[in-house]
């Protein structure tokens, strides 16, 4: 049975318009008032008749400033979710208005309710009769965002029995947008939210005054009448009521409603029963007992996601890790991989699988990986040729899977773990094909493969058992060849996905893939690790693991995997990391294969040894090490020897012993080891003078504060920048010695060489990889900068200039690459938007090469919610809703390009919330007190601050980016700040200050001092102001003079880059910029989002999704890199305890209010 739609009809020329006149009555003696100002709410108001709202009942409404009621029930937690609307706006009652509301029981209100249902629904209603007659009323509201005093009236009447429901929505023509200055044409211009929401089946739309006042469907221009709950009409009724309450047309004005037939056969939401969206390409179904999306025809996947048939994937990712790798001559070598690149390729119509590792790594850890084909045959599995009723990984999982794997060589102290993370199949930058995004870890001990052995690697076959909901597991045996001499080992895998259960009822729990054609080769010359392989999953026919014949096993010689004997002393575990003991074997010792089924871990592995040695050797027994294992078969913490009673404490996962815990004979069974940590690394030299200085300060009492305390980075390194006890400054060396001394603390280094800093003592002291920038003698960025395997070009920033990278083989030698060539752009004076065709040159001049932003999204704020789009912007752009919720309004807007989280402020809540970009959804509350009208908000992503102004509160406040450590920075001096930015590499806050009688543009360090005008000449209304790091500038965008203006950052070089064209008139808010590209949006005017080449002048708009209207605001670029820097706060927050505020030439230490334990220096 379909669900049947009420709709607000266009129905003109019936009956009379509505006046105030024709109001239900209200009266300020009466009734009852909501407090005065803006965003305000009544308190619970007990009911004596509940509300039927589709299917639930409701005791107790709420009346709301905004234009809207919400129904709860009393000490019931409630989100406020459940509303009826009939003008949901940002109104105001604070300089006129009232709103009124009273439960009606009288003769006279619910005589005519009666009249008004019944008359609207004549086949269905002739007999309802109301208990109570709930009647809020907004009289002579003004919005809180208009300043010509245009006043809003309008009704909200709920008649209910008990059983069923029915809400009226009067809008008069003398009261809705009415007053002395309202202008022609301020009804079609004024817009709200009408409608209802249940909490998940929201039905509301943004409608003009016009189309409220113009339409009805009650026989009186303005009336609006609905059915919102309880048992009235079965289907043939309501076939019989009047089109324009049941039949479900095209509008031409007014607003439609879902309306649930409350039968009890009544249609199920179907989409909302399967929980989650399902893809473009699938549909929500009923499957077994519950609803899962299911793919449509030509797709295949879980139904959330749907991947057209025989199309490819590709696959991007990165993996790190290391790895021992065992020679042939019993010599060893450490091998780490650190952030390569891993590509794949997968053809879905032949289930052939190719992955590539290509980057910093090293060839003897890539050829002892050859084997290791498990870094493709995860992808292969996703993606393997099916043959029903077999089904893949993508058709469980949509492609967002982990996975952890453990391989243990049945030969050689070999094993080998990887983890790996694969996120959901997603759309690729063009729109058309599909692309899987992952990473991977590994650890573990390797035999090597010499450089000019070949690795052979049979077929075989994997089972594939799901054992619980989301959970599947494989066991089975492997091998390869290489120089004739074949190795085994099992591969245990875990595998963890969401899915809808209900799908797999008719899979069976067994599916087996079969994996043939493997090539794994290392590419020399090309310095990359390739994997490919075909993949097919069937329900029968493939052989599985047991069933695979005997494979001899020829041990790797000379490599003994076995424990020494020692005449005197127990041995402890064998440890092949550098440093550990490394014995040659007897050969009488030599291992056979051990005839255990399950896998084994380290720990019971080597208690099998144990005990294998001690039967072939009983005259030693009393001198062999037998661990102690957990029932988990980790290591016990304490392990002992049998014969002296010695003791010492291990990692559980490892064995090796923590130094200094061996105990003396006979005393180890006293040794605690339940909270024993292996000892720290040892100290850098920075760390060493501080502990030194630390220990000095304990001892020396009073005089403590004279003793020099040095300042270490995160790494270990001396700052750059010391503070002697006497307050003066120094410039220090990597050593810690002195280079300078001042006493304004100093900028010792600049961006390029602090970021050159930075990488090189983690690189030194943590043993990280990281890339180490180059700089010229004078401190400024080197055009050219070169990895391992490319050369890119870098602006003045040392941002990286798209489509400058040229790959090498070896990093700097033999490019041909002319930085020259990527002239950074210059900023014109002022670009019109209007093309003026000139007489054509006989050869076009030469163009500075300019900068083309990566492909990146924006997200900008609209009405109540936020919306994203994907860059760069073109007519055929559509946008998404990013987020949304009926009682906010967010205003700024800001991203952090590190967390991946955005930043909103809503003027409504009068709060700051934060959210993932690519989460669930969810949002968390920053700072929800002590705001008045906070309009924008900024994020230093490198100290991890959030920055915000508030207009009426007339201060800027800063706290971390989870709303901790929070202070006031500037409360001086400030009328109307709104824009607000950062610049977090100098150090620099700017600003707008909207005061009409004296606008300006602002200046301060980060930590609010040093606080200047640098702009208010030629100024009307500035509204935002934001940072053009490529072209290191300060720009904002004025609503009054209608311009986009850029300076330097230090307020010098004021010029014009867009003016905005008119007609039409626009009232811009937000401003972002992205290169060449601006984008600015608009509060009134055209209501859109543009995005404006400011060297051309091609100006390209779009709206916000379907079904969302009204104001834009807050504005930002998304790109999945930061641009590069650093700072002093950067770094294990810059020392302090508390804030870290940067500035120009260093850091300052903040303690908030009532910070406990804090301290400024």
């Amino acid at each position: 049975m379909e669900k049947v739609a009420l709709c607000m009809l266009a129905v003109f020329a019936v009956g009379h318009s509505l006046l105030v006149e024709d109001f239900y009555p209200f009266d300020r003696e009466n009734d009852n008032l909501v407090p005065k100002g803006d965003s305000e709410s009544s308190p619970q108001q007990k009911l004596s008749m509940p509300i039927v709202f589709y299917d639930q009942k409701y005791d107790s409404v709420t009346v709301h400033t905004d234009g809207f009621i919400t129904l709860e029930n009393v000490g019931a937690d409630t989100d406020g979710e459940v509303l009826l609307a009939p003008f949901m706006s940002d109104l105001d009652t604070e300089l006129s208005g009232d709103i009124f509301f009273r439960e009606h029981k009288d003769n006279a209100t619910i005589a005519r309710a009666n009249t008004d249902v019944r008359e609207a629904f004549i086949e269905t209603a002739g007999d309802f009769n109301a208990g109570s007659v709930f009647v809020v009323t907004w009289d002579k509201v003004q919005s809180a965002s208009r300043e010509d005093g245009v006043t809003f009236t309008f009704q909200c009447i709920v008649a209910t029995d008990g059983a069923a429901t029915f809400a009226i929505f009067l809008y008069p023509q003398d009261g809705l947008a009415v007053g002395e200055n309202a202008v022609k044409g301020v009804r079609n211009e004024v817009t709200a939210r009408a409608g209802f929401n249940d909490g998940g089946r929201e039905q509301l739309e943004i409608l003009s005054a016009d189309e409220l006042l113009g339409g009805d469907n009650a026989g009186s221009q303005g009336q609006w009448i609905f059915q919102i709950g309880g048992i009235m009409f079965n289907n043939d009724e309501a076939s019989k009521e009047s089109e324009k309450h049941h039949v479900k047309k095209t509008r031409q004005s007014g607003f439609q409603v879902s309306e649930v037939n409350f039968n009890e056969d009544f249609n199920i939401d179907l989409e909302a029963e399967c929980g989650t969206p399902c893809s473009d390409f699938g549909t929500c179904r009923e499957v077994g007992n519950g609803f899962c999306c299911v793919c449509d025809e030509g797709y295949f996947g879980n139904g959330q996601v749907c991947i057209e048939k025989d199309i490819a994937v590709r696959y991007n990712g990165q993996v790190s890790g290391y790895s021992i790798v065992l020679n042939h001559d019993n010599s060893w070598s450490n091998e780490t991989a650190g952030a390569i690149d891993l590509h794949g390729y997968v053809v879905t119509s032949e289930g052939r699988a190719f992955t590539v590792l290509n980057g910093n790594l090293s060839p003897a850890l890539a050829r002892s990986l050859q084997p290791m084909t498990i870094f493709g045959t995860t992808l292969g599995w996703l993606f393997s040729k099916t043959t029903q009723p077999a089904i893949n990984g993508v058709q469980y999982s949509g492609g967002k899977v982990s996975s952890h794997t453990y391989i243990r060589y049945t030969t050689g102290a070999y094993e080998f773990r990887i983890d790996q993370k694969y996120d959901r199949v997603v759309s690729d930058e063009s729109g058309v094909g599909k692309v899987l995004n992952g990473k991977m870890t590994f650890r573990g001990r390797l035999p090597a493969v010499g450089e000019k052995d070949t690795v052979t690697i049979d077929d075989y076959s994997q089972v594939y058992t799901k054992t619980g909901p989301g959970i599947i597991r494989t066991h089975d045996t492997r091998s390869y060849t290489v120089r004739n001499v074949t190795h085994s080992y099992t591969v245990d895998q875990t595998i963890k996905f969401e899915g809808c259960e209900e799908r797999f009822a008719e899979v069976p729990d067994e599916n087996i893939v079969k994996v043939s054609h493997i090539y794994a080769e290392y590419v020399t010359s090309e310095a990359n690790l390739r994997f490919a392989m075909n993949n097919h999953a069937v329900t029968e026919g493939g052989v599985r693991p047991e069933e695979q014949p005997e494979v001899p096993i020829v041990p790797v010689e000379p490599v003994r995997p076995v424990r020494p004997v020692r005449p005197v002393r127990p041995v402890r575990p064998v440890d092949p990391s550098p440093g550990g003991v490394r014995p040659i074997v007897p050969e009488e010792f030599e291992p056979t294969k051990p005839t255990f089924t399950e896998p084994m871990t380290v720990c019971e592995r080597e208690l099998q040894e144990a005990e294998r040695m001690r039967d072939l050797g009983k005259e030693i027994a009393d001198e062999i090490f037998f661990p102690t294992c957990t029932n988990l078969g980790t290591f016990a913490p304490r392990q002992c020897t049998t014969y002296d009673s010695v003791c010492w404490c291990v990692d559980q996962d490892s064995g090796v012993e923590i130094d200094g815990t061996r105990s003396l004979p006979r005393e180890g069974y006293g040794l605690d080891c339940s909270d024993v940590r292996p000892p720290p690394p040892s100290q850098t030299p920075c760390e060493e003078d501080r502990t030194i200085a630390e220990n000095a300060r304990n001892r020396a009492g009073s005089e403590a504060n004279s003793i020099f305390m040095p300042r270490c980075m995160e790494s270990g390194a001396y700052e750059p920048v010391q503070q002697l006890p006497d307050g003066t400054f120094m410039c220090v060396d990597f050593d810690g010695e002195e280079i300078s001394r001042s006493r304004e603390e100093p900028r010792c280094l600049t961006s390029c060489q602090l970021q050159a800093y930075v990488a090189e003592s983690n690189n030194i002291f943590k043993d990280t990889s990281l890339f180490v920038v180059q700089c010229k003698p004078d401190g400024e960025y080197l055009p050219r900068q070169c990895v391992a395997s490319y050369c890119f070009c870098v602006d003045r920033n040392g941002l990286e200039i798209s489509n400058s990278r040229v790959e090498t083989r070896i990093a700097g030698i033999g490019v041909d690459l002319d930085c020259q060539d990527f002239n950074e752009p210059i900023i014109p004076d002022i670009v019109v938007p209007e093309v003026v065709v000139t007489q054509v040159p006989d050869r076009e001049p030469e163009v500075p090469r300019q900068r083309i932003p990566e492909s990146g999204k924006l997200i900008f704020a609209q009405s109540m919610g936020i919306n994203i789009a994907d860059l760069p912007i073109t007519r055929e752009t559509a946008a998404q809703r990013l987020y949304g919720r009926y009682d906010q309004t967010p205003i700024g807007l800001t991203y952090d390009c590190t967390n991946k989280m955005y930043y909103w402020s809503s003027v409504v809540k009068r709060a700051i919330y934060s959210a993932e970009l690519e989460g669930d959804g969810s949002h968390s509350v920053i700072v929800n007190s002590k705001l008045r009208s906070p309009e924008g908000i900024a994020v230093d992503f490198i100290s991890g601050n959030l920055y915000w102004a508030d207009s009426e509160y007339d201060r800027i406040e800063v706290s971390n980016t989870d709303g901790s450590n929070r202070m006031t920075l500037i409360d001086e001096g400030l009328m109307n700040p709104r824009g607000i930015a950062v610049d977090p590499f100098h150090g620099r806050l700017y600003w707008t200050d909207w005061y009409r009688k004296s606008p300006k543009i602002m200046m301060a360090d980060m930590d609010g001092s040093n606080v200047q005008t640098i702009a208010s000449e030629g100024l009307e209304l500035p509204n935002d102001i934001t940072i053009d790091f490529y072209n290191e500038k300060v720009c904002f965008i004025d609503a009054g003079t209608k311009r986009v203006e850029c300076m330097n950052l230090d307020g010098s070089g004021r010029r014009t880059i867009y003016v905005l064209p008119s007609p039409p008139k626009q009232h811009p808010f937000g401003l972002a910029i992205d290169g060449d590209v601006l984008f600015y949006s608009t509060w009134r005017g055209s209501k859109e989002v543009h995005a404006v080449n400011w060297r051309t002048g091609d100006n390209v708009a779009i709206s916000g999704p379907r079904g969302t209207h009204g104001q834009t605001y807050g504005i930002a670029v998304v790109h999945s890199q930061c641009p590069r820097g650093y700072n002093y706060c950067g770094q294990d927050n810059g020392g302090c305890s508390h804030l870290c505020l940067p500035t120009p030439y260093g850091r300052v230490c903040k303690c908030p209010p009532d910070a406990f334990g804090c301290t400024s220096k």
